[in-house]
């Protein structure tokens, strides 16, 4: 979703948009010429954000971009988080940010966790009544993930800095141990306790 015909529509019909490039993509700049997009921000400090002053040409639109420069933990490697947006400029990475959020709700819901796109249903009143129950269980793995991490046992961090479980694996993975474990319900009524508490 970042081809010239989708930044048109977008800003055709405004609505805002928030949308990640890629490193090596180019825009052409006033009075600069084109250029490789991560230029714009290559001299910035590690951790350091900033947003370009003016618009640049991507394909035949004009956007405003907005840049972090961080360390993929994994690789120790320079990387760089470039947004492309329409407008609120300053919003831009603060925005981007929520929707990565919902992007790692969507992957908990299909393949890390529900498979809900293995669904066969095909009437609408159903599947709405099955992203509702799912969605109810996505946020009760999530609390329940990040109770157990709060006051059970803190999910390890790995080498590479990142935590072995997101918070709704971790509870994923509790809940369904306190599924199986019918000699002692102890474990579900926590479990259900955290989503009654919401």
């Amino acid at each position: 979703f970042i081809g010239d015909e989708w930044f048109g529509y977008l800003i055709l019909n405004k609505v805002p948009f928030y949308i990640r490039l890629r490193e090596n993509m180019k825009v052409r700049v006033p009075g600069k010429g084109e250029k490789k997009v991560f230029w714009l921000f290559n001299h910035l400090r590690v951790g350091v954000h900033m947003h370009y002053s003016g618009l640049v040409h991507l394909g035949g639109n004009l956007v405003y971009l907005s840049a972090i420069k961080t360390i993929d933990k994994a690789t120790g490697k320079i990387e760089f988080v470039i947004i492309a947006s329409f407008n609120k400029q300053d919003q831009a990475l603060i925005n981007y940010k929520e929707r990565w959020q919902i992007e790692t709700m969507f992957r908990a819901m299909k393949t890390s966790g529900f498979n809900i796109e293995d669904t066969h249903l095909n009437k609408l009143e159903r599947l709405s009544t099955l992203i509702s129950v799912v969605s109810i269980a996505f946020i009760w793995a999530y609390l329940a993930g990040i109770d157990k991490h709060e006051k059970i046992v803190t999910i390890k961090v790995k080498k590479h800095g990142r935590r072995a479980f997101s918070f709704f694996k971790y509870g994923l993975i509790r809940i369904a141990h306190a599924l199986s474990n019918t000699l002692d319900i102890s474990e579900f009524n926590k479990c259900v306790k955290v989503l009654s508490c919401t």
